[in-house]
């Protein structure tokens, strides 16, 4: 575990590795640590199932008018706003609420 601290008044930083057994990694191997771990970190907004979601709504954006175009683009705000904060059990819940008004609007559409 990677602690950085700032010291307010001076804007001294200081840094601290915390491992699990004390000496189990060598110094090179906790410098690239980090690196490896922002190279597997992926934002929400980018998880399949985010994107596909998204997508969906972009798609029944363009194909409406007036009220439904307005009220689709105000969901989907909201959704990647959400999806910004990066609070995982926020994305969940709004998840599923987003797709529930996009099933619903979705029974707007006349084929």
């Amino acid at each position: 575990m990677e602690i950085e601290v700032t010291i307010v008044s001076t804007g001294l930083k200081k840094k601290m590795i915390i491992e699990k057994k004390t000496g189990s990694l060598s110094p090179e191997e906790i410098e690239a640590r980090p690196n490896e771990l922002r190279d597997i970190k992926i934002h929400p907004r980018d998880r399949a199932e985010n994107r596909l979601l998204l997508a969906r709504g972009e798609r029944m954006y363009e194909e409406s008018l007036g009220d439904k175009r307005t009220e689709i683009a105000y969901l989907l705000e909201k959704f990647e706003a959400v999806l910004a904060t990066q609070d995982q059990q926020l994305i969940k819940k709004t998840t599923l609420a987003f797709k529930k008004q996009l099933d619903h609007l979705e029974g707007w559409f006349d084929y």
